[in-house]
C-alpha cells in the first residue's frame, strides 16, 4: 500500500517536505492508521513501517525515518530546567524538533528522543554537526557552552568510550586562546592555575596537535574537577621539558628571553631548593636543572645563527 500510494522519496532517511510531498493531514491519518488499537493489521508492523518510511515530522519541514542518525527531538517540559536550557541552545542551532502540533498521535513519541534520553540526544547533535557543522554557529558565550556541557554530563560518557569520543569530537571546549575546539586527536592539557608564560605558544603548542584548556573553563561543567577524563595536568616544569624546550630553537630571541625570565623569576628558586631533597620531588627538580643546562638558548659569538647551551656561557671580562 505504501509503495503504491506514496512517492519513493519518502523512503529516504531525511526528506525535505517544504513542498508538501506528504501533506500533514495525510501524515496524521497514516499515524492514526498504524496506531489503531482496533486493527492490528498495521499496528503490528508499525515499527518496520517507520524504519522504512520518513514519517517523523519536524518543525523544520523535514521528515525522518527511525533509522536516521538525525531524529526530531521532543521539546521538554519547562519543569525540566537543565534539559530546557540545552534544548534552547540546540533549537537555536537548527537541531530538528518534533512537530507535535500538526501530528498529535502519541505513538510517534517512542521514535523521537526526549531530552532526558541524554545519549540519544548527543547522537543527534553529533551527526547534525558532522552533516552541517551546526556548532560552528555556537555563540562563544559561556552560558550556551556551559548549558550544553552540563547537559552532556548526564550522558553515560564515564562508562562508554564511544560516547566520550563523540563528546570529544564536538567543538565545545574553549582553549586558552579563546577558541572553541575539538579534543579528538590532540594532546589535551590543563593550563596552570597560577598562570604561565605563553610566549611563542603557537610554536610549542600547535593547535592541530595540542590544546590547553582554561583552568576554570567550561569543561568543569562536564567533568567536575576530574580533568583526567579529558587529558593530563602538567606542572610548569613538565610543560617546559616536554613541550617548550624541544621547540626552543624555533622561538624568536624575545620569546626565548621571556621564558628564561619567567623561569628565573617564578621557578628557579623553588627548583634550586627542591634539588636538595632526597625524594621524587628532588629528582624531578634535578632533572629540570639538567635540562636547563643543556638548553640551547645563547647566541654563539662566532655564529649568530647558532645557539649554545647555558653551560657554555663564560664571562671573559672576569
Amino acid at each position: 500500500l505504501f509503495e503504491d500510494n506514496f512517492p519513493s522519496e519518502l523512503k529516504n532517511k531525511d526528506v525535505n517536505n517544504s513542498n508538501e510531498l506528504l501533506k500533514m493531514e495525510t501524515l496524521q491519518q497514516i499515524w492514526e492508521c498504524i496506531s489503531s488499537a482496533n486493527d492490528n493489521s498495521f499496528k503490528n508492523h508499525q515499527e518496520s513501517i517507520v524504519k522504512s518510511w520518513a514519517l517523523l515530522p519536524a518543525t523544520n519541514k523535514h521528515l525522518y525515518n527511525s533509522c536516521s542518525p538525525v531524529l526530531p527531538i521532543v521539546k521538554p517540559s519547562v519543569l525540566e530546567v537543565i534539559e530546557m536550557k540545552a534544548f534552547s541552545v540546540l533549537n537555536s542551532l537548527g537541531s530538528p524538533v518534533l512537530d507535535d502540533k500538526n501530528i498529535t498521535n502519541s505513538s510517534i513519541l517512542k521514535y523521537c528522543p526526549k531530552m532526558t534520553d541524554y545519549n540519544r540526544v548527543l547522537s543527534v547533535l553529533f551527526h547534525m554537526h558532522y552533516q552541517q557543522n551546526i556548532l560552528d554557529n555556537l555563540s562563544s558565550s559561556n552560558n550556551d557552552i556551559d548549558s550544553l556541557l552540563f547537559y552532556l554530563s548526564k550522558t553515560n560518557y564515564r562508562h562508554d568510550y564511544q560516547i566520550m569520543n563523540q563528546i570529544k569530537a564536538l567543538p565545545l571546549f574553549k582553549s586558552i586562546q579563546g577558541e572553541l575546539t575539538i579534543l579528538t586527536g590532540k594532546k589535551v592539557y590543563l593550563w596552570p592555575s597560577l598562570g604561565f608564560c605563553s610566549a611563542g605558544y603557537d610554536k610549542w603548542a600547535p593547535s592541530d596537535t595540542v590544546v590547553f584548556l582554561e583552568y576554570c573553563g567550561s569543561w568543569r561543567k562536564l567533568c567536575g574537577n576530574d580533568f583526567s577524563l579529558l587529558g593530563s595536568q602538567l606542572d610548569q616544569k613538565d610543560i617546559y621539558k616536554q613541550l617548550i624546550f624541544p621547540q626552543f630553537n624555533t622561538l624568536t630571541d624575545d620569546e626565548r628571553k621571556q621564558h628564561l625570565l619567567y623561569i628565573r623569576d617564578h621557578l628557579y628558586q623553588e627548583v634550586k631548593h627542591d634539588a636538595k631533597l632526597d625524594n621524587q620531588r628532588g629528582l624531578h627538580a634535578r632533572t629540570f636543572i639538567a635540562s636547563l643546562k643543556e638548553l640551547a638558548c645563547l647566541q654563539s659569538p662566532l655564529n649568530p645563527l647558532q645557539l649554545l647551551p647555558v653551560k657554555e656561557f663564560s664571562d671573559h671580562t672576569i
